[in-house]
């Protein structure tokens, strides 16, 4: 494995980086770049924080991108089979056929994305997740059914 260039960079900003996921923060592999940058400007001249030295620093601190954002990371796993006696209690008493359903979900428009994944250290066992934020723009849709 190559051995940082500055020794003393390579430990700030794996302090750093150790302070944030201890704090519970999302840690993108830009955002390390940019401490990278801003700590080297004050030592380093002409240090440039590129694709390749992240591939580095992550290698040599055993970090990997981790998913934290979506339905399987935030699953109330035991809620599930209530949920689904209850829809198919509604759809016998109200006479629903499964041909008339359809998911809202895939016609809306999201914003205010957070990142949905984090560089994490291989040795954190449980990289907490959230789901999805559903802030949307929606449209009125009729449906007619026959």
């Amino acid at each position: 494995m190559r051995k940082p260039q500055d020794r003393s960079l390579d430990d700030a900003v794996y302090k750093w980086f150790c302070q944030l996921r201890s704090s519970g923060l999302v840690v993108r592999g830009v955002e390390i770049q940019a401490a990278a940058e801003r700590l080297a400007k004050q030592e380093i001249k002409n240090f440039k924080g590129i694709s390749g030295w992240l591939f580095r620093f992550r290698r040599r601190h055993n970090i990997k991108n981790k998913k934290i954002c979506g339905e399987s990371l935030s699953a109330d796993v035991e809620a599930i089979g209530p949920f689904r006696q209850k829809l198919n209690d509604i759809l016998k008493t109200e006479n629903i056929e499964p041909l008339q359903l359809y998911n809202y979900d895939e016609t809306v428009l999201y914003w205010r994305a957070l990142p949905n994944s984090t560089q994490a250290s291989t040795a954190e066992r449980n990289t907490p997740g959230r789901k999805t934020s559903k802030d949307q723009v929606s449209a009125k849709v009729k449906s007619y059914v026959q």
